[in-house]
């Protein structure tokens, strides 16, 4: 459930209930202004090219790049 606003989304691409892939999709057709950055211990950003994330990190997630990540998304002009 989402109480407000939504600034960022953050999603891992291996999810319980649905691929991350999936929900980026459904995000851009809802909310196509926010931004998606996903991570993954699993896949590569090459293998996640084609779905349209603003962002990609492996894990283990290096904090000082999750915080650029994050950083330089709430910044940009999507």
């Amino acid at each position: 459930m989402v109480v407000g606003p939504v600034d960022l989304v953050i999603t891992d691409i291996a999810l319980p209930w649905m691929d991350g892939c999936a929900l980026a999709a459904s995000l851009r057709d809802r909310w196509p202004e926010i931004p998606v950055l996903a991570i993954s211990g699993y896949f590569v950003d090459r293998d996640v090219q084609e779905f349209e994330f603003d962002g990609f990190l492996d894990k283990p997630i290096n904090l000082q790049e999750l915080r650029a990540a994050v950083t330089g998304l709430l910044h940009s002009d999507n």
